[in-house]
């Protein structure tokens, strides 16, 4: 894959869309995979500091994380799903971080679980 990073649209059920940009650099194989597979859908479900949702792809954790910060966007091996952190909180075992969200992630907090959230890239 040539571009070394990509901007996504995630849209979520009832609440409207927030931009982000997934980094190449960050995890190379998993971002690859990731970016093939988009667009990418499912069901939100909830953490206390995240929103996440299953996913088809399967592969292990590429680069161990050892922080999260609001605005993340994660691959979670352990799932298979893609979480977003909404503030700081435990690191989901075997995840890897793909980008980051470019607007106010707050918003996530008013998600239910079912809510469905798709990710797609963003048109130019």
């Amino acid at each position: 894959m040539s571009s070394q990073s990509i901007r996504v649209k995630i849209e979520v059920e009832r609440l409207g869309s927030l931009r982000a940009e997934l980094k190449r650099y960050l995890a190379p194989l998993t971002y690859d995979e990731v970016v093939r597979s988009l667009p990418l859908s499912g069901p939100a479900a909830r953490w206390e500091h995240a929103v996440y949702f299953p996913i088809e792809l399967r592969r292990g954790a590429e680069k161990t994380i050892y922080s999260i910060s609001p605005g993340d966007v994660l691959y979670w091996a352990s799932g298979p799903a893609i979480v977003l952190v909404i503030r700081k909180g435990p690191i989901p075992p075997h995840s890897v971080k793909l980008g980051v969200m470019l607007d106010d992630c707050t918003v996530l907090e008013r998600v239910r679980p079912g809510d469905r959230i798709a990710i797609h890239r963003e048109q130019q």
